[in-house]
């Protein structure tokens, strides 16, 4: 579950991940956005991440 939260730190929106796509235990926010593990990585020398960006729907 990803959460949005504003500058006093309420919740202002909420997703589902698929856990089959991403490890959430590896996550870290950037100005650019959450930063999330991908699984299913082949190469041992490296961490794919992928960035996620807060839209509104």
């Amino acid at each position: 579950m990803s959460t949005h939260l504003n500058e006093h730190l309420e919740v202002i929106g909420e997703k589902e991940l698929p856990r089959f796509k991403y490890d959430i235990n590896m996550s870290s926010v950037s100005p650019k956005g959450l930063c999330i593990k991908l699984k299913n990585n082949e190469a041992e020398d490296f961490i794919d991440f992928e960035v996620l960006l807060w839209q509104k729907e």
